[in-house]
């Protein structure tokens, strides 16, 4: 289990993300309110064993205000987790460009996140969710142009 949350919640409650459900990090995960308990998310009170709801919600708008969390709905019932903010991702891949002096050149989504050049990198197999909303935080900072391409997206790094 990887702990998301301590700056939130006094120090009896945590917020728990389950890492050992899939096959290894996740980078991205979709979630509903209602499904708790039964989620990979664990809201534990150490007293009693469950956080109210309010609590919950509290600790899911922090993750927010980070960068780890999207609502689906303006209900907030339904959201997404990522383990990385795209911004953090962003700076990893753009990272890799400058270490390996790839600074103009063309990749496909599909090269950046699955290519055998990336196989050694954190951001090898990032859902290709995930890894638009990278290049996108990158593209603001004008260190990268998002483009489409016949059979699919691709970028250049500046």
């Amino acid at each position: 289990m990887v702990f998301l949350s301590a700056l939130v919640l006094p120090p009896q409650q945590a917020l728990y993300y389950d890492c050992s459900r899939g096959s290894g990090e996740p980078t991205l995960q979709q979630l509903e309110i209602a499904a708790y308990p039964s989620s990979p998310i664990y809201f534990l009170n150490y007293g009693t064993g469950k956080l109210p709801l309010e609590s919950i919600l509290v600790v899911l708008e922090e993750l927010r205000k980070k960068g780890n969390l999207e609502w689906l709905d303006k209900n907030k019932s339904s959201f997404l987790i990522m383990w990385r903010c795209p911004e953090e991702w962003g700076k990893l891949i753009y990272q890799w460009v400058l270490k390996n002096g790839l600074t103009n050149s063309v990749f496909t989504l599909y090269e950046l996140s699955n290519g055998e050049d990336t196989e050694e990198e954190e951001f090898h197999g990032l859902e290709e969710s995930v890894l638009l909303r990278a290049l996108q935080a990158l593209q603001q900072e004008h260190k990268a142009e998002i483009f489409t391409l016949n059979d699919g997206r691709g970028v250049k790094f500046f």
